[in-house]
């Protein structure tokens, strides 16, 4: 594992012995995905979602989708089937999902609104999903020199 240190004083000189840098690669392709959407699109799930844990009981729950039609979608959300790929491959797979986020309370699933309905069945599909996305703003790329987070697409809040 490469140091968060090494890549703060590195900033893409690849000084990690690296042919490529991970952080740029995946900066890049979070801004290939966002320059191709509004705030409002019609998309794909494969069908995924993002949980976090922050602010637990309130947290927020990210339906995972893109605009872009692939014949296998569903790769882009199963890391069981990524073994032997190219680390340039699944830094690319997860930064082409949007993540549209809500925050919902955690007692609220047991007995879900109409919106977190939608979110649990999206969950719950074993296909692909088409769905329309309506965004407050448009998402916008983030650079994170965590040691801790892996490659995520680039996030904005949901309508």
């Amino acid at each position: 594992m490469i140091s968060p240190k090494l890549c703060v004083r590195c900033k893409g000189k690849l000084l990690c012995g690296m042919s490529y840098c991970p952080i740029l690669k995946k900066y890049s392709a979070q801004l290939k995905t966002s320059k191709k959407i509004a705030s409002d699109f019609t998309g794909y799930s494969p069908p995924g979602l993002f949980v976090s844990w922050h602010s637990y009981p309130k947290i927020n729950v990210y339906p995972l989708s893109t605009p872009e039609q692939m014949h296998n979608l569903q790769l882009l959300d199963q890391p069981e089937k990524w073994y032997g790929l190219p680390a340039k491959r699944i830094i690319e797979f997860r930064s082409m999902l949007i993540m549209a986020g809500k925050k919902f309370y955690t007692r609220d699933a047991s007995n879900p609104s109409y919106e977190l309905a939608d979110v649990q069945e999206l969950a719950m599909s074993y296909k692909n999903v088409d769905v329309e996305v309506e965004l407050i703003r448009k998402p916008e790329p983030k650079v994170s020199f965590s040691s801790f987070a892996g490659p995520l697409g680039p996030k904005a809040p949901l309508k």
